[in-house]
């Protein structure tokens, strides 16, 4: 005779928590696989030109990567309040906090374009004491972060699908703006023009990639564009009268 087996509480909760949230993070997770990938064609690339190159655009990643970190930041604060706002039909409240977070990117994008341009002979040789690495890296400083706004925007865009149950998507774009356009762009830029052709390339890819998911969002959000905000028929429970009880002596 069989026995019958019995699912403990925490089972039941793990397969219902895991459930939803598997493909999300198998699909997150590829994205983040795809920019590790594309980053390491892109690096290939430039090996091409010599370790000066190398060393030039890798201390200008590092740069980069400390004035962007505002804008990944904003990315993930997307999620759980376009989330809840889409869940509850607040449609209208995704849209204010897409256009504020679209502004927040291209002013802080175009301030760290313009302090990095400026400051780029003074923080160059602080990372090196090669005249032809700083002159890379000096290149590199006054051509790239013009992207910083537009990557800003891409990265909030496709927060905001996974946000939305869109994460299949997120990643496809991703994979448009790192496969369709960045990598192929350098590429022709590098035969044009050199190392500052690929940088100008990787620029036009970042530039084209956010205006083509941001007319993918739009596409997304068309059909509930002209919705009225969802009203909250939750019945409000009166509370209780209180009795004020006569004051013994």
């Amino acid at each position: 005779m069989k026995q019958a087996r019995k699912s403990s509480p925490n089972a039941m909760t793990a397969t219902l928590t895991v459930g939803p949230v598997g493909p999300l993070l198998l699909r997150m997770s590829l994205s983040m696989l795809i920019g590790f990938v594309a980053g390491g064609l892109l690096t290939r690339m430039i090996s091409t030109y010599g370790v000066t190159h190398v060393a030039g655009f890798s201390a200008g990643i590092r740069i980069e990567h400390c004035v962007v970190v505002p804008l990944f930041a904003l990315g993930a604060s997307l999620i759980p309040f376009l989330g809840q706002n889409w869940g509850a039909g607040r449609y209208d409240r995704v849209r204010q906090g897409l256009r504020i977070a679209f502004g927040a990117c291209l002013s802080w994008g175009a301030l760290c374009a313009l302090a990095l341009a400026s400051f780029s002979g003074t923080l160059a040789p602080l990372f090196s004491r090669d005249d032809s690495v700083v002159r890379m890296l000096v290149l590199y400083l006054n051509i790239v972060p013009v992207a910083l706004a537009f990557r800003g925007i891409s990265h909030s865009i496709c927060s905001s699908l996974n946000a939305m149950g869109h994460s299949l998507h997120s990643t496809a774009a991703t994979a448009l703006r790192l496969f369709g356009l960045q990598l192929p762009l350098a590429l022709l830029g590098s035969h044009l023009a050199g190392f500052f052709g690929l940088l100008v390339g990787v620029v036009c890819g970042e530039v084209l990639a956010a205006g083509a998911i941001f007319a993918w969002l739009r596409h997304i959000l068309r059909p509930v564009r002209h919705l009225p905000p969802a009203v909250d028929t939750t019945p409000v429970v009166p509370e209780p009268e209180r009795v004020e009880e006569p004051c013994r002596i």
